[in-house]
């Protein structure tokens, strides 16, 4: 595993390059690094050198994120969303069989739960909707969401207005997802105890997380068929916008 390491002020960032597993990869996450490009093209991936430019102050996006046509949608309520995520799955042209149409489906539901029970805090930092009950977002509250499907793969991303995911929570949330799965003891009480991001982690070919804190988070996957699926091809990034 390669280590590419960029001095940035006060801090530096760190991006693992190499071909290895996802299990790997999230105990590289546990470990506290941010930037994980898993490509048999080393520090010549575009998508490496993408992250390279990001970590250095530019705006560059990856390349999932330049649809302009992508559909576009602002979330008021929980179940209406998973009706629509049933629909988009439904519709897809490239994600017809019973495999791809399961993985894009969980995709979008995971995504959509972690969004509507995890955004919003209490005063005493925790979550402000409960898992039982249907969510109505106050108007002070907002999550958007896009997507488009390529010939390719499909692009989702979900955007709220909170920022208050932290990288730590990632961590335990994929630390916490691997335990419990390599130990086969979940079940309907862990809920909400990492398996979710575990599940999007374990799936999407790409995931891009960036948080502005106390305004603003977004993640942005990008979903690759079966029939592009390559195993040791996969990214994870944690972006943090700083204080000046």
């Amino acid at each position: 595993m390669k280590s590419i390491k960029h001095k940035l002020s006060s801090f530096s960032q760190e991006i693992k390059i190499g071909s290895f597993s996802r299990a790997e990869a999230a105990q590289a996450i546990s470990q506290g690094v941010r930037h994980i490009h898993s490509s048999s093209l080393g520090d010549k991936d575009p998508l490496v050198q993408i992250t390279s430019a990001k970590l250095l102050g530019g705006r560059q996006s990856y390349p999932w994120e330049h649809f302009t046509q992508a559909k576009q949608f602002t979330l008021i309520h929980n179940e209406a969303q998973e009706n629509l995520n049933l629909q988009i799955a439904e519709g897809s042209k490239l994600f017809r069989g019973a495999s791809n149409r399961h993985r894009l489906e969980l995709v979008l539901g995971e995504i959509t739960t972690n969004f509507f029970y995890h955004s919003f805090k209490n005063m005493n930092g925790s979550d402000k909707y409960d898992r039982t009950h249907k969510v109505v977002l106050q108007e002070t509250e907002q999550i958007d969401f896009q997507y488009f499907e390529s010939a390719h793969g499909f692009f989702i991303s979900f955007n709220d207005n909170s920022g208050t995911l932290t990288f730590e929570d990632v961590r335990l949330r994929l630390l916490n997802g691997y335990s419990q799965t390599k130990h086969s003891t979940f079940d309907n009480k862990h809920q909400g105890a990492g398996l979710g991001l575990y599940l999007i982690f374990e799936t999407v070919t790409h995931l891009a997380i960036t948080i502005d804190p106390g305004k603003r988070t977004q993640l942005s996957v990008w979903l690759a068929p079966t029939r592009h699926f390559q195993a040791d091809l996969f990214s994870f990034n944690f972006f943090e916008v700083k204080k000046v």
